[in-house]
């Protein structure tokens, strides 16, 4: 029997810095972008991530303080071997970058012209999120793919329960339950929204099919949204699997080697797929941020 689904932080064990809290690569709108000048009030280089604050205004004039950040990996950081002492506050810059759905003054760096040069990122920030890595050993259910139509969500602080009808060739109509996150979780780490998993809509789900009589029980590694495109929940959705089935796992960021095992041990073969290069140059950070999603 599936436990009580409980809320869990994406990424367990990382300080994080006060100004904005970890979440996922999803909640930034990659077909726009939006540019911002104005001084640095705050240069942060480390773990999870790097970011700048600055004191500013947006080309449409909107003025505030705003956070740039450079996704899990910071690889255009890393790419330029930007330290603590790169930049000063008070230091002017522009950037271009991927506004967030959930905060508007957030946004992730594309393009970025400082007093050093101009600078840009020469891989997309979202090319992992189309990309699935095998799935760990101790997973016991069959990976499947599903076109469906959603019937009935139900919106819970702990968890959301999302029912889904197959419309494929030769399986429409069959239910599934996909299991989800919480509400929180949701709408803030991932951007999904209550009218994104509103009845009536088209998704696409890779994901584990854990059968329970005549219960089929869907865990997302992966949804297409119809408007929206590829939100992949591999990394908090692997967790909460491994919550459920008793198993120790942890998310092992790039380069490294803890997966998860039966009874307490750490097991062969349980290593996230996704972001498994090495990390960057010395002092390089990474986060799930490229495989939460």
């Amino acid at each position: 029997m599936i436990k009580d689904l409980i809320s869990l932080s994406l990424v367990a064990g990382l300080a994080m810095p006060a100004a904005k809290a970890h979440h996922s690569i999803a909640i930034y709108d990659q077909q726009n972008t939006v540019t911002v000048t104005g001084e640095v009030v705050e240069w942060f280089r480390g773990r999870p991530h790097s970011f700048f604050l600055i004191d500013g205004a947006d080309s449409s004039g909107n003025e505030g303080t705003f956070h740039l950040g450079f996704g899990g990996t910071s690889r255009l950081v890393n790419e330029n071997n930007w330290d603590e002492s790169t930049y000063q506050v008070g230091d002017k810059v522009t950037a271009t970058g991927y506004p967030s759905r959930v905060d508007g003054n957030e946004l992730l760096v594309e393009n970025l012209e400082t007093h050093l040069g101009t600078f840009a990122m020469t891989e997309s920030y979202f090319a992992e999120q189309e990309f699935l890595g095998e799935a760990p050993d101790w997973v016991p259910y069959p990976q499947v793919h599903i076109a469906a139509q959603i019937t009935r969500t139900d919106w819970n602080p702990d968890s959301v329960r999302v029912i889904a009808e197959s419309v494929g060739e030769g399986e429409a109509g069959k239910a599934y339950e996909i299991v989800m996150l919480s509400e929180r979780q949701l709408k803030t780490g991932m951007a999904i929204t209550e009218a994104e998993l509103a009845p009536g809509n088209s998704v696409m789900v890779d994901g584990y099919l854990e059968q329970q009589d005549e219960r089929m029980l869907l865990w997302p590694r992966r949804i297409v949204f119809e408007n929206r495109g590829t939100v992949k929940l591999d990394v908090p959705m692997t967790t909460m699997l491994a919550d459920d089935l008793g198993v120790e796992y942890r998310f092992t960021p790039p380069g490294g080697g803890m997966g998860a095992g039966m009874g307490g041990g750490m097991g062969p073969g349980a290593g996230m797929g996704p972001g498994g290069g090495p990390a960057g140059p010395a002092g390089g950070e990474s986060s799930a941020d490229e495989s939460a999603q």
